[in-house]
């Protein structure tokens, strides 16, 4: 079961996951202040189902090298569907080539993953926590490519074990928000999860450092949550919503807030508008100074950070909650996950390819001058 089944038994019908998890219900009608009905550029962007992925998987590290999307890590459940019977964690990687809609093996991490943060500078793509070989972990490690190899590496370990983390990069900066201290399953299948170990901290790496060490930084304003989900534009981190659930018997609690951190100044703030109910649990992608939110409703909304609003976008192809959304020149790319409609367990094999129409043309346009 993914981490927010229970939420079905709220006024309306959500369907959600872990971390990362891209995951908008839009209504029809948006009236909630803070929320636009619409914007230039709207019709742009355009999806369409390429080449599915070796094996279904959700809940992994991920990341772009070489314009190539990276898959590392994930879960995935034994059994049918209506028979669900046991979570497992992958330690496969793999790697998928929009132009020639290929996938290929790539080297394993070194250990199986489970709910990590992820993030990269440059084409390092760092691997952050999450369950490692089944335990809570701290450890952090790099995949890069060096002439035609993938190699990984070991990197600095984080203070302690993190789960659930968002993970972002602004420069060579890397910053991790927020996440879990322990798994914490309903059951022994792997249905979860409560949030009684969730933290607000805020984490910092110099990756340019000749030995780079994790520091402490201001947490995060308000309540304790997990499910949030956070994105970097320009010199600040925006941290959107999260639940909490500190207990089985408890509900989810809804903390509808937006957050703000300046790095410059080292300070969180909340913005003057609350994230609308049915943007739970989304996940964001920074596109053209603003921030992409795509979603198992088949709606795909952007966050605009100068006017604080949302802004809804052509629908996407499939109700799958997707777990990341890469960015590959003029294109969007995103795979795997879940699907609504065939049981909380499921797992997604698909592959997505978004283009910008406008964007497209205009390049099309310089190329023949």
């Amino acid at each position: 079961m993914h981490p927010l089944v229970s939420l079905r038994s709220q006024r309306r019908p959500f369907f959600g996951r872990h971390l990362g998890a891209c995951l908008v219900l839009v209504a029809s009608a948006l009236v909630v202040t803070g929320v636009s009905a619409g914007a230039p550029g709207a019709a742009e962007l355009r999806w369409h189902e390429s080449t599915p992925m070796p094996g279904p998987r959700d809940g992994y590290a991920a990341g772009v090298i070489g314009g190539e999307l990276i898959i590392i890590g994930g879960t995935y459940w034994d059994g049918e569907a209506g028979h669900w019977t046991h979570k497992r964690f992958s330690a496969a990687a793999h790697a998928f080539n929009p132009v020639t809609k290929v996938w290929r093996a790539l080297p394993d991490a070194p250990v199986t993953l489970g709910y990590p943060a992820s993030a990269q500078v440059g084409e390092v793509i760092y691997v952050i926590g999450g369950l490692q070989d089944e335990i809570p972990g701290r450890e952090v490690f790099t995949l890069q490519k060096t002439g035609t190899e993938f190699r990984w590496r070991r990197h600095s370990r984080l203070p302690e074990s993190r789960l659930f983390a968002n993970a972002v990069t602004i420069g060579h900066r890397l910053f991790v928000v927020g996440g879990t201290r322990d798994y914490e399953p309903f059951d022994e299948r792997g249905t979860c999860c409560t949030s009684h170990t969730a933290r607000k901290t805020l984490w910092e790496l110099d990756t340019d450092a000749a030995s780079p060490v994790w520091q402490d930084r201001p947490g995060y304003p308000g309540d304790p949550r997990w499910l949030h989900m956070a994105a970097a534009e320009g010199d600040a981190i925006y941290l959107f919503g999260g639940l909490s659930r500190p207990a089985q018997s408890a509900p989810n609690r809804m903390i509808n807030e937006v957050l703000r951190y300046d790095v410059t100044k080292a300070e969180w703030t909340r913005l003057a508008v609350a994230l609308p109910e049915t943007l739970q649990v989304a996940c964001p992608v920074a596109v053209d100074d603003n921030i992409l939110l795509i979603g198992t409703a088949k709606t795909v909304m952007r966050f605009e950070p100068r006017t604080a609003t949302f802004v809804p976008l052509p629908p996407f192809p499939r109700a799958v909650i997707l777990p990341y959304v890469a960015v590959i020149d003029s294109q969007l790319v995103a795979a795997g996950g879940e699907p609504d409609g065939e049981g909380p367990r499921r797992r997604s094999d698909l592959t997505f390819i978004g283009e910008f129409g406008d964007r497209r043309k205009t390049e099309k346009s310089e190329g023949a001058q």
